[in-house]
């Protein structure tokens, strides 16, 4: 592991977030349900995880003027 995953690893809801994404798929919107963490903390430790190459979004979901990204673990 090379110090830039490191540091994306070290803040312990981003280890939450791919510990449930790598079980099941899910949301954002379902992330912050099932974590117990703000939206908004979520979307931003997603980008995060994104931008660092563990996770990626699959699909958009648009319900109304809402739409959200489903993420899976990257392999």
């Amino acid at each position: 592991m090379g110090t830039r995953e490191a540091r994306v690893l070290s803040n312990p809801l981003r280890v939450q977030i791919l510990g449930t994404i790598a079980a099941q798929p899910a949301t954002t919107e379902q992330l912050s349900a099932r974590i117990g963490a703000s939206r908004a903390a979520v979307g931003y430790h997603t980008r995060v995880l994104c931008n660092a190459g563990c996770i990626r979004a699959t699909e958009e979901i648009t319900a109304g003027a809402v739409t959200d990204r489903l993420y899976e673990a990257s392999r």
